[in-house]
């Protein structure tokens, strides 16, 4: 490997092992490492991606899919992760991005802020069989609370008001109950990453937290069973799995390369290289999909801007 790029990942590195994964003040960090010469002349692909866990941890995870990418179609892939949920929202509005791995409640406020939208979404993944998840309200053991009831006066750990499963469509499952979370908990907390509302609840820094269906394994103890010591006491409507968008001014100065992306992508599960790249990221296969998709995510938005 070129010696400026194992200088830039060293260095990296480093800093995240010094601040412990922390975005610290910055509001934007890039992965932006020299390429070695002979890819000098390579088309770079500008890819955002979102903040749910540490910058290291999604290195790593998407390392396996962004080698197929570049080795494939010959192209350097340079990404952006964004401090939070309106950091990235914020980019895609400037047209930082070609193009970016979103949630869906950023796609769908992306798409509610913009004058005129120039990002779709293109692939999704599907997971578990699904082409959708639900968010979970959780507690930990020996809380005594076992219902939504039960959480009166007590403390709660969201992820981000931008965070469909962390927090939107929790806060819309409250609602269905008669209850304002303002009105209703002691402590309303936003730690800003999935990982660490499971580790709040679980550790008892707060009683209940709300995520995605699926986090709380990998985030305690192998050991630990995930429905004993943070059992669900409730779940969310269907929630659209997290659209990868494509800026459409880029696909149109670039249309076979962009139309071979989401080939690339929707072949993945084909090949033994394509699997493990998908099991890394916990992905059964990608799917097309279209900007419709998205609509219950602004539907829900409209609603409890309603209220």
């Amino acid at each position: 490997m070129h010696r400026s790029r194992l200088t830039a990942i060293f260095l990296l590195i480093l800093i995240l092992v010094l601040t412990g994964g922390c975005w610290g003040e910055d509001k934007i960090y890039r992965s932006e490492f020299d390429f070695p010469e002979e890819d000098e002349k390579k088309l770079t692909i500008n890819l955002g991606n979102i903040p749910s866990e540490t910058v290291i941890h999604r290195l790593r995870d998407y390392a396996p899919l962004v080698k197929i990418i570049e080795e494939n179609l010959e192209v350097n892939i340079q990404q952006t992760f964004s401090a939070d949920y309106e950091g990235i929202v914020n980019n895609m509005l400037r047209e930082k991005y070609d193009i970016a791995l979103l949630a869906p409640l950023a796609y769908a406020r992306y798409h509610n802020r913009a004058e005129t939208p120039v990002y779709r979404p293109i692939v999704q993944p599907i997971r578990f069989g699904e082409d959708f998840y639900r968010g979970i309200i959780f507690t930990g053991q020996n809380t005594g609370i076992e219902t939504i009831n039960d959480l009166k006066n007590r403390n709660i750990a969201f992820v981000d008001e931008d965070s469909a499963s962390g927090y939107l469509f929790p806060r819309a499952r409250f609602m269905q109950e008669g209850i304002i979370p303002e009105d209703y908990f002691s402590v309303i907390n936003f730690f800003g990453r999935h990982d660490l509302v499971v580790r709040a609840v679980y550790t008892g820094q707060m009683d209940a937290g709300a995520t995605y269906d699926d986090a709380r394994p990998g985030n305690i103890p192998g050991e630990e069973n995930p429905d004993e010591v943070l059992p669900v006491i409730a779940k969310t409507e269907k929630i659209p799995t997290e659209p990868t968008v494509i800026n459409e001014n880029f696909r149109r100065e670039n249309p076979e390369l962009s139309e071979k992306i989401i080939e690339l992508l929707v072949k993945l599960h084909k090949n033994g290289e394509g699997q493990q790249a998908l099991e890394q990221l916990e992905v059964d296969r990608f799917i097309k999909t279209e900007d419709a998709t998205y609509d219950v995510v602004r539907e829900v938005i409209n609603i409890l801007q309603q209220k």
